[in-house]
């Protein structure tokens, strides 16, 4: 596959290509441990570790850590930023089942943005050939110290490849997800659980595929979306969690944002226009 920017500088993308351990990959995993998320916990670490064998099976050298997040509003809840990184799947093991749990309080919204912030920071020092972040949440997010703008722009100027597991009321996290190269994927409130496993299993194999591609561009998720026509395009049909439904469905998501940065303002392209990102009210209750 041939993909050009600026009509001269071109870049071979072939399906055959293999990634060069040389290059490895930094997968940092920004987790929600508060009590709504009790029920998934157990399930979603199994499906990380299967995401880690599909990493493993594509040849790609990766590291990856944990940043397990509650609610700062809540006394007892913490952002834990020093656990180590790991790069096997019996150390991933080991990091998740060992991560502490915050309670949440039982309140709209969590300290989503200060753990991205932090995931940020915990991959910023990272000698790796590509930086991927990996956000696992049922729930909204305070904006006690970062908007939605402020946490996408350092997204963006990262170069940090996002991938987005959250309910979909919250547009923020699909647009963290679509304007860096990433994927979203949709958790909703009637989630089968025995049907997860395959789904993330899915996701590891699109993140070993995309971050693929983003190696070959020096490791930089901006570029390849420059590359990929430097506009909105239709993005990849990925699957949606349904607990009403054990089998796989899927949906086509709204077209990928072409970014540009200019200042402090944050442009995003969908459907050729400029949108917000203000997130509408939670439409659930929240039990702890």
């Amino acid at each position: 596959m041939q993909l050009t920017i600026g009509g001269t500088n071109r870049l071979e993308l072939s399906s055959h290509q293999t990634i060069s351990s040389s290059a490895p990959v930094s997968l940092s995993i920004v987790f929600d441990t508060t009590g709504s998320m009790d029920s998934y916990i157990a399930d979603l670490i199994d499906c990380i570790n299967e995401m880690a064998v599909s990493l493993t099976k594509s040849g790609i050298a990766w590291s990856t850590t944990v940043i397990p997040f509650g609610d700062l509003r809540i006394a007892g809840d913490t952002i834990e930023t020093d656990l180590p990184w790991v790069s096997s799947v019996e150390r991933v093991t080991e990091l998740l089942d060992a991560m502490p749990h915050n309670g949440g309080g039982g309140n709209d919204g969590e300290s989503s943005f200060e753990a991205i912030d932090a995931g940020v920071t915990r991959l910023a020092d990272r000698n790796s050939g590509a930086k991927v972040l990996l956000i696992l949440t049922d729930d909204g997010a305070h904006r006690d110290n970062f908007s939605e703008d402020e946490i996408l722009k350092r997204l963006v100027q990262s170069d940090i490849l996002v991938y987005s597991v959250a309910p979909s009321q919250y547009e923020y996290y699909r647009q963290f997800a679509h304007c860096t190269g990433g994927e979203f994927l949709e958790l909703s409130n009637q989630v089968d659980l025995s049907s997860i496993s395959e789904k993330m299993t899915l996701l590891g194999r699109t993140i070993a595929e995309r971050t693929n591609r983003v190696l070959m561009t020096g490791g930089s998720p901006q570029v390849l979306l420059q590359l990929e026509n430097g506009q909105c395009r239709a993005p990849p049909t990925i699957p949606i969690l349904n607990r009403s439904d054990s089998t796989i469905s899927s949906t086509l998501m709204q077209p990928r944002p072409s970014m540009r940065l200019n200042g402090d303002i944050v442009r995003r392209c969908e459907n050729g226009t400029p949108t917000s990102m203000t997130a509408p009210k939670p439409q659930r209750a929240r039990t702890r």
